[in-house]
């Protein structure tokens, strides 16, 4: 199938801009992976890119890795989604 909207460049973009951050290193291998699984569930690379590039915000909000990040980190990342 034809990717008329370049969603598998810009998925790789995504990761570019995803490595080159200055979010942690566990945090980049965390939404690596999870992209990883997305693409193996069959998800599509429109919906994936998407997932890379808010997690990398999200990442940058928290400031700490997502294995480690409490219900007041969440809390604290809504409030400013929900005040942007």
């Amino acid at each position: 199938m034809d990717d008329i909207h370049a969603y598998r460049k810009r998925y790789e973009i995504a990761i570019r801009l995803l490595r080159s951050s200055s979010i942690s290193e566990r945090n980049k291998q965390l939404i690596e992976k999870f992209c990883n699984d997305c693409f193996a569930q069959g998800i599509t690379a429109g919906r994936v890119q998407k997932y890379a590039f808010i997690l990398r915000k999200v990442a940058e909000w928290l400031g700490k890795d997502f294995d480690s990040v409490t219900e007041d980190d969440l809390k604290r990342v809504v409030a400013t989604i929900n005040t942007s």
